[in-house]
């Protein structure tokens, strides 16, 4: 039930930040759609690839990079110290996963405006955006458990340096990757199936479903470990 308190807590001060800094997110918006059109257009012209083919995969990896993120950028977002998670009221992890829903449903609302705006000018099928809307939840929750690995090593270690990076720049060109390198990935990661259902692709359903769970799960509990290991220790590695 706090859970859910805290979810709905967190939405209203979406909304509310939206409401009252309009200028912003318009700008934002706009900035993204001219952003999207021109990597689109351009890579039509040096690759020789369908836009419709790579929209729906481009914009789908965004919101896999906000859920890998999210559980850092609360994190970061802390006005006290990071190793600090283990005073919080209520689960950090539980937490953790709660702003990662909250920004996921906000990157989803922006998502399927920027796909609207790209299909007026692009003439993207809808039949993407259905596609879209389909793996979101699968892959949120797989990439949702691998933030909150990345999330108990900063709390252990305080400082990852360029690996969240790393990792949205490798999701970024999972969007643009051929079908055969997705397969093989896939196996490993299920975000890789995801991108490749966007894609029009047939994927096992119930594989994909299962996989995603058991990363969250263990991204749970790895998280759970992190935190343990900095209580005993009484610090960061590096405070």
């Amino acid at each position: 039930m706090i859970y859910w308190r805290l979810l709905r807590l967190s939405l209203r001060y979406s909304v509310l930040h939206y409401v009252r800094y309009p200028v912003e997110w318009l700008s934002n918006y706009i900035g993204g759609a001219v952003l999207l059109i021109g990597v689109l257009l351009g890579g039509e012209a040096a690759f020789h690839y369908a836009v419709a083919e790579k929209a729906g995969a481009l914009l789908f990896s965004f919101v896999t990079i906000t859920a890998l993120q999210a559980p850092l950028k609360f994190l970061e977002g802390r006005a006290s110290e990071v190793e600090e998670v283990h005073l919080y009221p209520v689960n950090a992890a539980g937490m953790l996963v709660t702003y990662g829903m909250t920004t996921s449903l906000a990157m989803y609302f922006n998502l399927f405006l920027l796909y609207a705006t790209l299909s007026l000018i692009l003439h993207l099928p809808p039949a993407g955006l259905a596609r879209m809307a389909y793996y979101l939840a699968p892959a949120f929750i797989s990439m949702l458990g691998l933030g909150l690995v990345l999330a108990g090593l900063q709390v252990l270690f305080k400082r990852l340096g360029a690996l969240p990076n790393l990792l949205s720049i490798l999701l970024l060109t999972a969007a643009f990757s051929p079908a055969g390198a997705l397969s093989g990935a896939g196996r490993v990661f299920p975000v890789a199936q995801a991108f490749l259902g966007v894609q029009g692709f047939p994927v096992n359903q119930l594989s994909l479903w299962i996989e995603a769970a058991a990363y969250a799960a263990a991204g749970w509990y790895v998280f759970g470990i992190c935190q343990r290991l900095m209580t005993r220790w009484g610090t960061s590695a590096t405070a």
